[in-house]
């Protein structure tokens, strides 16, 4: 079981080493706003599929989820490479892997991904 707020800690603790590195603290926050991108334009896609398919003719449905599949798969890859670099980030500095599954394993990440956002939200001060 994992700790009550192990995405934050772990993504403080980094900010903490790197406290005077702009730049990798710029890494860090873009890797909580690319998870958080994901998680939402996801929700988003799923959750208007089925009103677009009764809004729209089916050419037009069909070209408008594709653009949004592209879109999807654009900040996938992005949220993967924010992943990896904070992984380098972790084995650099001997802590344990954020991720600590298999990376080419796309929905794995996705899973990740959806937990690390989850943890953040449950887990946030009132």
């Amino acid at each position: 079981m994992k700790k009550e707020n192990w995405a934050t800690d772990l993504l403080t603790n980094l900010a903490k080493i790197y406290a005077d590195d702009v730049d990798v603290l710029e890494i860090i926050e873009d890797t909580i706003d690319v998870y958080g991108n994901y998680v939402a334009y996801v929700y988003k896609m799923e959750s208007l599929r089925p009103i677009l398919k009764i809004r729209l003719e089916a050419e037009e449905y069909k070209n408008i989820i594709e653009e949004m599949d592209e879109k999807r798969t654009r900040i996938h890859n992005a949220a993967i490479a924010s992943t990896k670099t904070i992984n380098r980030l972790c084995e650099f500095n001997e802590l344990p892997l954020f991720f600590q599954g298999n990376i080419e394993d796309r929905v794995e990440v996705a899973e990740f991904i959806r937990d690390v956002v989850v943890n953040i939200f449950e887990k946030r001060k009132r």
